[in-house]
C-alpha cells in the first residue's frame, strides 16, 4: 500500500478486470459445464450407442495426437543431437584454422 492506495486493486484496474468479473468467472465455467452435461444427456437419451462411439473416436483421435507429439519430440531431440555434434565440429574446425600460422587474417576469415 503506497500512501492509501491498494496496490492490488491498482494491478486489476490495469488489467480492465473488476472484482465483479473475477467472481463470475468460475460461475460461467460452473454453466458452461452444466450446459455441456446436459447436452451430453440429452443426446445419450436419445442414441446412447451413438454417444458411445464418438467417445471411442474422441479418444482414438487423443492418443494418436499423443504418439504424434511423442515422435515430434524424438525427432527434436535427435535433431538436438545432431546439431549439437556439427556445433562442436565447427568449433574445432574454427580453433584449427585461427590457430594455422601459415593463413593470413583474410584468409582464415574466407
Amino acid at each position: 500500500m503506497i500512501e492509501g492506495i491498494d496496490l492490488e486493486d491498482e494491478e486489476d484496474v490495469c488489467n480492465g478486470e473488476t472484482e465483479q468479473e473475477k467472481q463470475s468467472e468460475p460461475e460461467q465455467a460452473d454453466l458452461i459445464g452444466l450446459g455441456y452435461q446436459t447436452i451430453y444427456n440429452t443426446l445419450q437419451q436419445h442414441n446412447e450407442e451413438i454417444v458411445s462411439d464418438v467417445q471411442v473416436i474422441v479418444q482414438e483421435l487423443r492418443r494418436i495426437n499423443l504418439l504424434r507429439a511423442e515422435l515430434w519430440a524424438g525427432v527434436l531431440g535427435h535433431r538436438y543431437t545432431d546439431i549439437t555434434r556439427k556445433f562442436n565440429q565447427l568449433s574445432i574446425e574454427i580453433k584449427r584454422v585461427n590457430s594455422n600460422l601459415t593463413l593470413s587474417h583474410e584468409e582464415k576469415l574466407n
